[in-house]
């Protein structure tokens, strides 16, 4: 531009869409944590058509370099130690990942499975790993246990979509910190939903056993059809509708070349990586039946390659050139 001053910037705005994505495709480790993705149901992959897990829909880069004016024209000591110096910035901010809320297994292992009481309400039955040791399993007409979820679609994978109980999609982000959780309810799926059998029991015990006793109030299972053959469910929530916490880091180097004589120089650097020591939330639960639901799992260490720090790293430098 002139008088030592020279910048760059540029902004694009993308939208990538796919029905799987390589980073979420089977089971994939990101930041330590693993991240499972199946399709909603793999008899109709158009389901899953939605914004790639990696997709970033705005980028905004700025670099300046300025070559400060201070004592430059000095001569003597004050401008060789104070004249010469050279200030570049670096500026890189990227929205957020595409956060997939889904209903999955239970870490704990525990069922999700709802009991009926019998006549007695004391004979416990044989079967092992259920919310309640009384009662027996109900069944729906297709032979499978009433549930909270998570495989609604009777594909014998757990991972399917909840209704979505919000006014809006933006109404549902809290604005707090990602690690706090990025949802204002953060809390795991309740147990109930219309259409269940009267005979079916224990949902307040289920709901105090699962959610920690307050049901999320954003997100819900899906209704079971009326009539006397209940089918397959699908939960009206999309894939990867709501999106993370956004990714900003500013880099700061000051710099100057000393020539000490004809044929030798110094260069010093001194350079600081994330100057404001802003943490990058990654890595947000989208499981409904875990605690960390809505919450950051990681700080992100990496944005299109970019190899970004999870704080400030600060550094000096200096090459002898002869």
């Amino acid at each position: 531009m002139g008088h030592g001053l020279q910048f760059q910037t540029s902004y694009t705005y993308s939208k990538l869409l796919d029905v799987n994505s390589e980073l979420f495709a089977g089971c994939s480790t990101i930041g330590g944590f693993t991240a499972p993705y199946y399709y909603i149901s793999n008899a109709r992959p158009n389901l899953s058509h939605a914004p790639a897990s990696f997709d970033h829909k705005h980028a905004y880069k700025f670099n300046v370099t300025y070559e400060l004016p201070f004592f430059k024209a000095q001569k003597g000591f004050a401008g060789h130690a104070f004249g010469g110096w050279t200030l570049g910035s670096l500026l890189q901010l990227y929205s957020g990942h595409p956060v997939d809320v889904y209903v999955g297994a239970l870490g704990s292992g525990a069922s999700t499975r709802f009991r009926a009481r019998d006549a007695n309400k004391t004979t416990p039955c044989a079967d092992t790993g259920v919310i309640s040791k009384s009662g027996c399993l109900v069944y729906d007409p297709n032979g499978v246990p009433f549930n909270i979820g998570g495989d609604y679609n009777l594909d014998g994978v757990l991972n399917d979509h909840p209704v979505f109980l919000g006014s809006s999609v933006g109404s549902a982000y809290s604005g707090g910190s990602p690690a706090d959780g990025i949802f204002k309810d953060n809390n795991q799926i309740g147990c109930g939903e219309a259409g269940l059998p009267a005979t079916v029991a224990n949902i307040a015990a289920c709901n105090a056993s699962l959610a920690g006793g307050t049901p999320n109030s954003l997100f819900g299972n899906p209704d079971y059809p009326s009539g006397s053959t209940p089918y397959e469910r699908f939960g009206g929530l999309g894939r990867n509708v709501f999106r993370g916490p956004k990714f900003i880091q500013m880099d700061l180097g000051l710099s100057k070349s000393f020539k000490l004589t004809e044929r030798i120089k110094l260069d010093f650097r001194a350079q600081a990586q994330n100057l404001t020591n802003h943490p990058d939330f990654d890595c947000i639960s989208g499981n409904l039946v875990q605690t960390t639901f809505g919450k950051s799992q990681c700080l992100a260490q990496s944005v299109q390659g970019l190899g970004a720090p999870t704080s400030r790293i600060m550094s000096l430098g200096l090459r002898l050139a002869f």
